[in-house]
């Protein structure tokens, strides 16, 4: 599949190689170095790649949620009883592979791996505290959901691993078009540790949303109090304000079974429809509209520079100061109807 097809109404690689073309003017203008993470997203774009991270406490179903998604059994381990112990980056592939990287450090090689493997290098029982030094495993698999240029990125379980989960926070959510922060149905409300994370995280990205795993676990009643108690912790204790958050209840295992049985209704019932129509309708939508955006920002900032002149260095009106960290998603921009999704929809 093209990945560019679902982007079709605006031409990205002509936009974002005239937007790359601005930021090297401006540091030209400016005598100032370009902004190299911005043209590092400018090149994702230009491939058409939309990038999801999904974050969360550890076992609260975020690798069920991710094979769910893209409707591929254990194409992550799942296993109850594993944690997750290093970052799974996922992406289109025309055959299911695998492939370990190694950090710099280590001085290994690539190395392709078996299914099989996927525990010796990804799981915290088979490789504690990362002693084989791998910095990501790279999956690839022919999902349509994949195809159409989303990338997701399936990082390690908060757990006791505060520290690290930090510096992957900066590393992953400041280039991340969404993160997806997953908690789950019948376990604790959102705990001390996951909002001093959450307000970390939002010092970086305002492209939060919140996934409520294992609603086959819980009755309807208990999952929808699940979700007000969250959304009030949210609110009053991490920061957010009710309108702003976008959160999805959903039944894993149901979406599996509904792909294989082709079962409309089970699919309804999973509460994965609206999640995927908030993807494709909101997100992608907000990533082109945001592109359009800086377009005519750009022609602007060119007309302003027509009268500036060197002196003008640190200007704080220069176009690449006011594009730095721009948020695909406008607060409040999102239709009402998808701000609560769940088996049983909910706006708190």
């Amino acid at each position: 599949m093209n990945s560019n097809s679902s982007v079709s109404s605006v031409n990205l690689k002509e936009l974002t190689t005239n937007l790359a073309s601005l930021a090297q003017l401006e540091s030209e203008v400016f005598a100032s170095s370009p902004d190299q993470g911005f043209l590092d997203n400018l090149k994702l774009w230009r491939a058409g790649l939309f990038r999801i991270v999904v974050m969360g406490e550890i076992k609260q179903g975020k690798s069920s949620f991710i094979n769910a998604l893209l409707g591929v059994k254990d194409l992550v381990p799942v296993n109850s009883d594993v944690a997750t112990s290093t970052i799974f980056k996922i992406r289109y592939g025309k055959e299911k592979r695998y492939r370990v990287f190694f950090t710099r450090q280590s001085g290994k090689p690539e190395q392709i791996i078996d299914e099989k493997e996927l525990h010796t290098y990804g799981t915290e029982d088979g490789n504690p505290d990362n002693s084989l030094q791998v910095d990501f495993i790279e999956v690839c698999m022919p999902s349509p959901l994949l195809g159409s240029g989303i990338v997701i990125v399936d990082t390690p379980g908060l757990g006791g691993l505060f520290k690290k989960h930090k510096q992957i926070t900066y590393q992953y959510a400041p280039k991340a078009d969404a993160v997806f922060f997953v908690t789950d149905s019948i376990g604790s409300p959102l705990g001390l540790q996951e909002i001093v994370f959450l307000k970390e995280l939002r010092t970086i990205t305002d492209n939060i949303y919140f996934v409520q795993t294992k609603a086959d676990a819980a009755d309807t009643q208990m999952r929808q109090a699940r979700m007000q108690n969250n959304v009030d912790i949210l609110v009053r204790q991490v920061g957010f304000k009710r309108e702003e958050i976008r959160y999805f209840i959903v039944d894993s295992p149901l979406k599996l079974e509904a792909d294989d049985a082709k079962d409309h209704e089970d699919l309804t019932d999973s509460g994965f429809p609206p999640l995927m129509s908030f993807i494709h309708n909101s997100l992608r939508k907000n990533q082109r509209r945001l592109c359009r955006s800086w377009r005519e920002s750009g022609r602007n900032w060119l007309h302003e520079m027509r009268f500036s002149t060197p002196k003008r260095k640190n200007s704080k009106n220069s176009w690449g100061n006011n594009f730095k960290k721009p948020s695909p998603i406008p607060r409040g921009g999102i239709p009402k109807r998808n701000r609560v999704c769940s088996p049983a929809s909910i706006n708190p």
